[in-house]
């Protein structure tokens, strides 16, 4: 059996005595890249969510961490949301009063997407509330190779491990009560956090390898 992380196989085991392969979902090597030395185009901190969202992987802890950010320490930021989203995402926008600050795109087409994330001065990737599987959003390897940030909250242990191994992210609890993504997104800002340029680091994702 081959499956696509070892939270999967630890399900499988539970089953069967058939020999279990992990074989990762992987990121495409010829994927335009921005510089590893990227510089925002203006002083405001550009966070991109790109893809669908289901109420159970909602941005709770994202939305306390900008309530944070817009009050003290003051940060300019800015969020943007691509893709296919439920009414829920424009409710919670307006019960944490962060209309100016999180704007919500629709569908976009692959090379208009391509844009956003390479605009973005941190990636974002959601986990899905009290999920016992060891999910691993296929965007996390979409982001890797982009050099840019990852800002995750309640992934599984197995996304998890893939971020921080790679020197690529932070994670945080899926409701972050604590906020701290605040200060780690403040000290993107501040220029006191960025990604490792250790390309070999990714190098074992690459759906080459």
């Amino acid at each position: 059996i081959t499956t696509v992380g070892p939270g999967y196989k630890d399900v499988f085991l539970d089953k069967t005595s058939t020999d279990i392969q992990v074989i990762y979902n992987g990121f495409d090597e010829k994927v335009d890249r921005p510089e590893e030395t990227k510089k925002r185009d203006d002083e405001t901190l550009h966070l991109v969510y790109a893809g669908s969202m289901s109420y159970q992987q909602r941005p709770t802890g994202l939305f306390r961490a900008l309530q944070r950010l817009i009050s003290t320490p003051k940060v300019p930021i800015k969020v943007t949301f691509v893709g296919h989203f439920g009414g829920f995402l424009q409710k919670m926008i307006q019960n944490y009063g962060l209309q100016d600050v999180v704007r919500v795109r629709g569908y976009k087409p692959k090379a208009e997407l391509s844009r956003y994330l390479r605009s973005a001065d941190v990636l974002m990737v959601l986990g899905i509330e009290d999920c016992p599987y060891g999910v691993i959003p296929s965007k996390i390897f979409e982001y890797l190779p982009l050099g840019i940030p990852i800002l995750g909250y309640g992934l599984s242990e197995d996304a998890e491990r893939i971020i921080t191994q790679t020197d690529r992210g932070k994670c945080f609890p899926f409701h972050d009560e604590t906020s701290d993504s605040a200060t780690f997104l403040h000290d993107i800002y501040a220029g006191e956090y960025t990604v490792s340029t250790d390309t070999d680091r990714i190098a074992a994702y690459s759906s080459k390898e």
